[in-house]
């Protein structure tokens, strides 16, 4: 359902089961499976969003725990996208660090199940530290789109350009090498 306010569009989204109001321009640069009930994948990420939400140390058990067997299913790559995309929506986009993905990737086992490497874990570790407080400018380039200062640029063209780089990322790492 779509509802105009003033000049900006917003359509209704459930998020963490509560339906709420978001600009379309923060929607649309959402991976279909995040919102489309019907496709393959939203379970899966509802799935991993829970995890994260869950109080440790049970978080991280269910979480290796389903990786394990999802490569064994030979899904490693759609895991491996997965978490970063859920990550991003459910902790960074809140303004805050992702504490299951940092225990995750400090981990040496758990980065070998996933064949993480180590340009890939920077890539995770930018997600899961959340937004980076250094007081930072547009003219930083890809560091400010993630800097808390860019957060509160509510702008269509900063939205737009976080979810294109997300995305960018998120199917890069979820892609064989």
């Amino acid at each position: 359902r779509r509802f105009r306010l003033d000049e900006s569009w917003f359509v209704q989204a459930a998020v963490e089961g509560t339906a709420i109001g978001l600009s379309v321009n923060e929607v649309i640069g959402w991976m279909p499976f995040m919102v489309v009930e019907n496709h393959e994948h939203y379970a899966i990420y509802n799935l991993i969003a829970s995890i994260i939400r869950c109080a440790p140390p049970v978080n991280i058990t269910r979480l290796t725990d389903w990786v394990r067997d999802q490569v064994q299913q030979g899904r490693k790559f759609l895991c491996r996208m997965m978490i970063f995309v859920v990550a991003f929506h459910e902790c960074f986009m809140k303004g805050r660090s992702c504490s299951i993905l940092l225990e995750f990737l400090a981990n040496q086992q758990t980065l070998a199940l996933l064949d993480i490497t180590a340009v890939e874990a920077l890539a995770y570790l930018q997600i899961a530290r959340g937004p980076c407080p250094d007081a930072l400018t547009p003219d930083d380039g890809i560091r400010y789109l993630f800097s808390s200062e860019s957060m509160r640029d509510r702008s269509d063209w900063m939205i737009s350009r976080r979810n294109c780089a997300v995305n960018a990322m998120a199917l890069m790492i979820g892609s064989p090498s």
